[in-house]
């Protein structure tokens, strides 16, 4: 979805990419030149109008204007989402989408992105104060959920393969897993989790209802540094690419912001 303010046609030059959750903020500057720089907060909030303030105060610290930018993408992270196959949706049941699995109120905002690549829609509840804050600094720009950006982008990576790939994508103490059968997706969904055994309970779990055998592939997503014993476990249960324990040692900033780099 697009916020408009107004129908100035942009040059795109210098993008900001900023990641929004009760648990953090994320931001990814691409330059002109190729150079890019990810800055991270840690927060925990329990309101937006927290999260609101906690924004702010990260504009005013680090001295850094939205102006100063020609593209703005912002990405917002939570849970009050839901798919809906495309053939299925009607823009005027938002409410109906979600308020079985989210608590509405009356006066929520309901947005929703587009998924093309698998012809389904993301229905889901915006940070309306992040998208007015940044209407009112910047103008015209682009926001999504951060699913959309996850499975867009994986479902892109997996086009025309004959395979059954599973990726999970860590953040905090919460991980998303995403199925993939021959570049169709099978299964999204996220948990919450303490503990390594946690993670690998709710895979087998989801690998079971899927019915994917016990040679489907596992790649690794998102911030999982210093997260050891979990690695280890994941190594002796699941069938993970050697490739990818690899990339952990390396900590790629494409793996460990995969969602901020390609928003």
């Amino acid at each position: 979805m697009v916020a408009t303010t107004s129908s100035k046609t942009l040059q795109y030059h210098k993008s900001l990419s900023v990641q929004v959750s009760l648990t953090g903020l994320s931001f990814f500057v691409r330059a002109p030149d190729g150079v890019s720089q990810v800055t991270k907060k840690d927060i925990k909030v329990s309101q937006p109008s927290e999260l609101l303030d906690a924004l702010s105060d990260f504009f005013t610290e680090k001295s850094i204007s939205v102006k100063d930018f020609d593209q703005l993408t912002v990405i917002h992270k939570n849970d009050w989402s839901s798919f809906v196959p495309k053939a299925f949706f009607k823009e005027a049941h938002l409410a109906d989408y979600l308020k079985f699995n989210v608590a509405l109120m009356p006066t929520d905002f309901i947005s929703y992105d587009i998924i093309n690549n698998n012809d389904m829609v993301n229905v889901y509840l915006p940070f309306v104060n992040i998208n007015n804050f940044f209407i009112d600094a910047f103008g015209t720009f682009q926001y999504k959920h951060h699913a959309t950006v996850l499975v867009e982008n994986i479902l892109n990576k997996e086009a025309g393969m004959q395979r059954e790939q599973v990726y999970l994508h860590f953040d905090h103490h919460q991980f998303e897993c995403v199925a993939v059968k021959n570049g169709k997706l099978q299964l999204y969904n996220q948990f919450a989790y303490t503990t390594a055994e946690d993670v690998l309970y709710f895979t087998l779990f989801c690998m079971q209802r899927i019915h994917f055998n016990a040679d489907y592939g596992l790649i690794l997503l998102g911030d999982f540094s210093g997260k050891d014993e979990l690695i280890d476990l994941i190594k002796v249960y699941l069938p993970v690419d050697s490739d990818v324990i690899n990339n952990r040692q390396t900590d790629t900033e494409n793996t460990k912001n995969f969602i901020l780099m390609h928003a």
